[in-house]
């Protein structure tokens, strides 16, 4: 049995029923994009297993029944809006090992819902090319539903076949806990999180966290942090409608002025200047 089937089983869900209708997040733009929503420079794709899940998207609201698959294309921003039970399996294809992820709704002592990711799952080795045309294929505009069905359909046919090879080497218990630790800071790298909140999502002592940190990304966690942060805000300054402000406030820099001081370090040059020049 392949990991991601045994991770289904222990939530009773199945990733074999036929797939249903398929949205795609394509759309550019980044104004009234929530500080929580969720932005990633790779394509990603979700699928609902039970009940209804629902989202803000540039262009909307996306419904998702049971069945129902969501693609949204790199640097495209959704955020969750739970309203009540449902369970959804994402894959975001990270270029080295994607990273599958399962989701589902929690209640808040003041009733609110919010969205819980209990379980994470890294591929045992990349996608292949076929899987990558297909997403660049989904990004494009022109085709029509049962176009966009039929790709959506093939990529998920990608994934389960990869997924079911035995990998040539089983990671260490060291590399899975420091992919875990990517795939947190990757779903929230909004919010103001440091090595103490990561540490303890995983469960380990902070400085176990900065030596595994060393080890496999060759550089201080302090400095990846701000490295991805700061691959994020590029992102998002492609879209003029937001200024360097909140661009700042959605990458978790405490302040515009420490993001420019950081920004400038970097690249050699302030946001503002490195901004799209626009089309006349």
């Amino acid at each position: 049995m392949d990991p991601l089937t045994r991770l289904l089983n222990r939530y009773q869900a199945n990733v074999d029923q036929p797939l249903g209708s398929v949205t795609r997040v394509v759309e550019f733009g980044y104004k009234g994009m929530p500080i929580e929503a969720s932005v990633h420079s790779e394509a990603r794709i979700i699928i609902c297993l039970r009940g209804t899940a629902h989202y803000a998207a540039q262009h909307g609201h996306v419904r998702l029944r049971a069945g129902d698959g969501l693609f949204i294309a790199p640097g495209k921003w959704i955020q969750a809006t739970p309203q009540r039970h449902y369970l959804t399996l994402g894959v975001v294809f990270e270029s080295a090992a994607p990273r599958c992820y399962l989701s589902l709704p929690e209640r808040q002592p003041d009733r609110r819902w919010t969205t819980c990711l209990p379980e994470q799952l890294r591929w045992p080795c990349a996608l292949p090319e076929e899987g990558h045309t297909l997403c660049r294929l989904l990004e494009r505009k022109g085709g029509n539903d049962r176009y966009y069905h039929g790709l959506f359909e093939s990529l998920l046919a990608h994934c389960r076949h990869t997924l079911a090879q035995p990998p040539d080497n089983l990671p260490s218990k060291a590399l899975i806990t420091w992919q875990a630790a990517e795939g947190y800071l990757a779903d929230h790298l909004h919010l103001a999180v440091g090595r103490e909140e990561v540490a303890a999502y995983l469960h380990i002592h902070p400085n176990h966290l900065s030596r595994l940190c060393l080890r496999f990304a060759k550089i201080s966690f302090a400095r990846y942090m701000q490295d991805k942060r700061l691959e994020r805000a590029r992102i998002l300054l492609a879209d003029p409608s937001l200024n360097v402000g909140e661009v700042a406030t959605r990458t978790g820099f405490g302040s515009a002025n420490y993001f420019i001081r950081l920004y400038r370090q970097r690249y050699g040059t302030t946001p503002a200047t490195s901004r799209p020049m626009p089309e006349s």
